[in-house]
């Protein structure tokens, strides 16, 4: 039982409810965040200890409230994250602005605001990337954005912190059986009818979002055994197919392109 001090976003689902799961069944003391009073109410009623946070991470007050509320921390875990499609020829800023905000400058402010504390207690932080941080499907580039600056932050914040005993940690799931992909299956794409995109987005988007994969459990083990570790890796790749995403990094850019239109079925025009 460590008794250390925990917070996580976006716990309301997925791999942030299996992550407080684990980490209360191991002693930590639990904080966790969510959008809404009803999940408060589920997590509390399910996991006895666990202090739950309403709050919307598209707005700074909120955050800010947040850090205020908690006191001493040994680690956050950054989660929270949405996943919604958007191609690039019927631009759509809304979603990308949103997707920014809770995948990117969140996880940021947050950081920023709780510091201190982590410093304080040579804490931990570990900010869920996935492996579209790695490379960019087609019709996400809002969610792989958010990805890829989520890992160039992590690296920056680890450089400035390391010296202070502080660890920052990357992970990055593969496919994971989690709601946040039912909003990408519930698109209107009536919008691309009519388009050059009308055919290859109604085929491959059921290909990005479709709800196989890894358990959250999984993910969530891992997240509590990297919190434990002294001297963990700056990442983790988890997903099922680990070597393809390791080995994709090496090739040929045509080829990868090549690659990704044959499993979504995207003809070349």
């Amino acid at each position: 039982m460590s008794g250390k001090s925990v917070l996580v976003t976006g716990a309301s689902s997925g791999i942030g409810r299996a992550t407080v799961e684990e980490l209360h069944k191991t002693g930590y003391m639990v904080h966790a965040t969510v959008r809404k009073q009803e999940d408060a109410d589920i997590l509390q009623d399910d996991l006895d200890g666990v202090v739950t946070h309403i709050v919307d991470l598209t707005d700074s007050a909120g955050i800010e409230q947040l850090a205020d509320s908690i006191g001493e921390l040994y680690g956050l875990v950054n989660n929270a994250g949405v996943a919604l499609p958007s191609a690039v020829l019927k631009d759509d800023m809304p979603s990308l602005r949103m997707t920014m905000e809770v995948n990117f400058f969140a996880p940021v402010h947050l950081t920023s605001l709780l510091l201190p504390k982590l410093i304080e207690s040579k804490g931990i932080v570990v900010n869920m990337s996935s492996v579209s941080g790695r490379f960019a499907l087609p019709f996400f580039h809002p969610y792989a954005s958010s990805k890829y600056a989520l890992e160039a932050f992590s690296d920056s914040l680890r450089r400035e912190v390391n010296h202070l005993g502080i660890r920052v940690v990357v992970i990055q799931p593969g496919r994971v059986k989690t709601p946040i992909w039912k909003k990408g299956t519930s698109v209107d794409l009536t919008r691309y009818e009519g388009t050059p995109y009308e055919k290859s987005v109604k085929h491959a988007l059921p290909q990005a979002v479709n709800n196989k994969g890894l358990e959250p459990s999984e993910v969530a083990k891992l997240v509590c055994k990297v919190m434990r570790k002294k001297r963990p890796r700056p990442r983790y790749l988890i997903a099922e197919r680990t070597l393809l995403f390791k080995l994709m990094p090496l090739l040929p850019t045509w080829l990868v392109d090549r690659m990704m239109r044959k499993q979504m079925g995207l003809e070349r025009g």
